[in-house]
């Protein structure tokens, strides 16, 4: 699990999981039992940012709501939870009676409502002090917004409350209150909450429960932009995931979502899920995690398998030491021929690292560097990104989010050295070398592996991550002791034909001098040989349905149903190509290279 901090204040900031979880259905339709246990998964994940509001959820049973907050103070006091976990709960909404539906009066946020409500937020939730406390709904009883501003400062002041946050308030009202605040040297809210997801809502469409020029819960335009030019404050974004709708044909998105940019968005939405193999919810997820605002998705679940489905972000400081220990060796390799010892240049080197992954590879390089040599590592996962950013905290090493396929557009100083290890056959292959090649200075090199299972007939597939006993004996451990066996699936297709030929071909047509083509073995360790299929995102698909912890119990079971297996050779095939000053002079297209009879 990665952490981001929120809060601008030094005593009060707090350092909460990149992933928040939503209670708004525990205690109601969401039985205690379930929920224990999805509190229970998300905290051994490591996630540590719950979220709650005192009206959860009142509609259910017709009641004014704190089932969630009650049922988060008895887990709590069952657990042993102290500060540890931050628990955000929201004041404002609340019927002022029990209620089924969203017509009747709410307790508003007048200073006496704002304190009282408070308060018995504390008691349902066992604490002395709220981690987190938003304005959840602009006021509708008249109270003054000065009034509201003091009445949770007070709060700060006095102890009961750490941080402040505003949820679903027009820009202007965020913009106004914070303004009062600091105006009176009171506490303001540092944290915005707002519906945000990948596909862009409709706003215009009048919300009959609090206004009639649009709807006021959404984060468009005026509060991204907010959010941009106020770089201290954070996005809680809730529903990221549109209640399944990205998911399951059954659940129909709403309609603010019914215009031409949601076509487009779901295009390429499922563009990335092709070319990565993740589910379009973990794309989501990604894409709010990894982007340019600070955003914290908060995501809801009511089974321990939804919330599973993100275990390629839970397992992100696995999938380092597990993806580490598979890539650091063949780097090793490309490094040698990209930046020879023996080179005098080497130590100033400017070199990028394409598609660096868990950042194992970038690590090699920086070591072989001096204090004024530099390493752009370039992912298009954000995800893998952020992992490899913390992994590898060095000032020699910018960290760029972008496609192999569009480097040029990113990479604006010419480099030294290309070094892609262990991934290229994942790109566009012509339109990488191209791309690559444009930022490379003349007589650079570019070096980059290839396993040789990858290489070969038009129909070859994707080789297995574990040897065929092993996997037979994964799925029978799983139907065994979970009463469920993974499905089978094809395997995938590689989406390119590629072979030593056709590659030295696209090389020279984008302009390289082809140095070497060498056949390269490495002897598989037994720990490299765990590793690779033990990385989360690979089992996963292996034993699709079982949560992570699950899944690694099945394969040392299997491992210890199997015993030691021999030991083997990973063969790869190493290229080799340097930057030539003269582009070619045959002036066919790289992708003219790739035809059936190469």
């Amino acid at each position: 699990m990665r952490y981001t901090i929120i809060g601008n204040d030094l005593l009060s900031a707090r350092k909460v999981s990149v992933l928040s979880l939503g209670a708004m259905r525990f205690g109601t339709t969401t039985d205690e039992a379930t929920s224990f246990a999805i509190l229970d998964r998300y905290v051994a994940a490591g996630g540590n940012f719950i979220d709650t509001s005192n009206n959860y959820l009142f509609f259910v049973n017709g009641t004014q709501g704190g089932e969630s907050e009650a049922l988060l103070g008895r887990w709590r006091a069952s657990r042993g939870v102290s500060d540890e976990i931050v628990i955000a709960t929201k004041a404002g909404a609340r019927p002022i009676v029990p209620a089924t539906g969203f017509d009747t009066p709410r307790e508003g946020l007048s200073r006496a409502a704002i304190r009282e409500a408070s308060e018995r937020s504390r008691e349902r939730l066992g604490v002395e002090r709220i981690d987190r406390y938003y304005a959840h709904v602009p006021d509708q009883t008249g109270a003054p917004l000065d009034e509201q501003v003091a009445a949770f400062g007070d709060l700060v002041a006095d102890g009961l409350v750490g941080l402040l946050g505003l949820s679903n308030h027009w820009a202007w009202q965020v913009e106004r209150a914070r303004g009062i605040a600091a105006a009176a040297g009171t506490a303001r809210a540092d944290v915005l909450q707002y519906h945000h997801t990948y596909l862009r809502m409709r706003t215009d469409i009048p919300d009959l429960r609090f206004s009639p020029d649009g709807e006021i819960g959404v984060a468009d335009g005026s509060i991204l932009s907010y959010l941009r030019a106020e770089p201290s404050l954070t996005l809680v974004a809730y529903s990221p995931l549109l209640n399944g709708a990205y998911t399951r044909p059954d659940k129909q998105l709403d309609r603010a979502y019914d215009h031409p940019g949601t076509r487009a968005r779901l295009q390429r939405l499922d563009q990335v899920m092709r070319e990565t193999g993740a589910t379009a919810n973990q794309v989501v997820l990604a894409w709010l995690i990894g982007g340019e605002l600070p955003i914290v998705p908060l995501i809801g679940a009511s089974s321990v398998a939804q919330l599973d489905e993100s275990d390629d972000h839970w397992g992100e400081d696995d999938n380092a030491s597990r993806y580490d220990a598979y890539a650091r060796e063949t780097s090793r390799d490309l490094i040698a021929l990209a930046l020879p010892s023996d080179d005098a240049g080497v130590a100033d080197a400017a070199v990028l690292d394409l598609a660096c992954g868990t950042g194992a590879t970038t690590g090699e390089i920086l070591s072989m560097l001096g204090s004024d040599g530099r390493v752009t590592a370039v992912d298009k996962s954000a995800a893998m990104l952020g992992v490899a950013a913390k992994s590898t905290a060095d000032p020699r090493v910018t960290w760029i989010l972008a496609r192999a396929e569009s480097v040029d557009q990113h990479v604006t100083e010419p480099v030294d050295a290309v070094i892609c290890n262990s991934a290229i056959w994942q790109t566009d292959f012509a339109a990488t070398t191209t791309a690559v090649r444009a930022v490379m200075k003349p007589g650079s090199v570019f070096a980059f592996n290839v396993p040789v299972g990858f290489l070969g007939d038009a129909d070859s597939h994707w080789p297995d991550d574990s040897d065929p006993p092993l996997l037979n004996e994964m799925r029978a451990i799983s139907d065994r002791d979970y009463g469920w066996a993974p499905e089978d699936r094809a395997p995938r297709l590689i989406r390119q034909r590629l072979t030593r030929k056709s590659i030295c071909r696209v090389l020279v047509a984008a302009g390289y001098d082809v140095e070497q083509v060498a056949d390269v073995t490495h002897q598989d360790s037994a720990a490299s040989q765990r590793a690779w299929p033990s990385i989360p995102i690979f089992t996963r698909d292996r034993l699709a349905g079982l949560a992570y912890e699950d899944r690694m119990r099945v394969l040392e079971k299997a491992y210890e149903s199997l015993g030691p297996g021999p030991a083997k050779q990973a063969r790869w095939v190493t290229f080799a190509a340097r930057s030539s000053p003269l582009m070619t002079s045959d002036r066919r297209r790289p992708q003219d290279w790739l035809t059936p009879d190469s």
